[in-house]
């Protein structure tokens, strides 16, 4: 190896080995990183499972889909480095935690807020089948035919729910409005079952 003639060269040679490790922790962190929105929901649906056999942990639940939705809420508009950087918002945890927490709502007896929950995330996820209404709802969010069905069927299970809520409480569906929109192709009177889980981040299902 030549010696360094100059300090010239010694600061291009110092640059370059910076600008290395400062790419090599930036490509590591990536490869660890999980967004905020996606560790508090995740953090969510442990407790939400746990609440059937211990409802001490209720409102800690409720308190992690908070903050996962906070976190949606707060990268509505990103800036363009951090757009390019990280992964997109996903509306698709938005609208499972707001179900989820509708859910967690009603077993604290919180009717109205459970109805809220619900309607917004029918308003975030409607179960349309069409790309062009979710490239609305949806922005800067690629979706595949996979991802859009799984989307359905997520907001059929919530409008499903809201309808069965709403059944069971006339007064209320007379002072809220009935229809809360529903997923194209799907009737309302199947059996809903559980909110389902949707991906994570980079679709990995292991990270919910």
């Amino acid at each position: 190896m030549k010696p360094v003639k100059n300090w010239l060269q010694l600061g291009v040679l110092v640059g370059m080995a910076l600008l290395g490790t400062a790419m090599f922790a930036l490509g590591l962190h990536m490869e660890t990183y999980e967004s905020p929105q996606v560790r508090y929901y995740n953090q969510g649906v442990a407790l939400y499972e746990k609440v059937q056999s211990d409802e001490t942990v209720l409102d800690e639940a409720i308190l992690n889909f908070d903050k996962s939705l906070d976190e949606y809420r707060a990268r509505e508009n990103p800036g363009w480095l951090e757009s390019k950087i990280y992964p997109s918002r996903s509306s698709e945890l938005a609208a499972l935690a707001l179900s989820k927490k509708a859910v967690l709502l009603l077993m604290k007896q919180k009717t109205d807020d459970a109805v809220k929950a619900f309607k917004e995330s029918i308003s975030i996820n409607s179960g349309s089948l069409r790309q062009e209404l979710l490239a609305l709802t949806m922005p800067r969010e690629d979706m595949s035919a996979q991802d859009i069905a799984r989307l359905a069927d997520q907001a059929f299970v919530t409008i499903h729910n809201l309808e069965m809520l709403w059944g069971k409480s006339p007064e209320m569906q007379m002072s809220q409005g009935k229809n809360p929109g529903k997923g194209e192709g799907y009737d309302p009177q199947q059996a809903p079952g559980e909110p389902s889980p949707g991906a994570g981040k980079g679709g990995d299902p292991n990270a919910i």
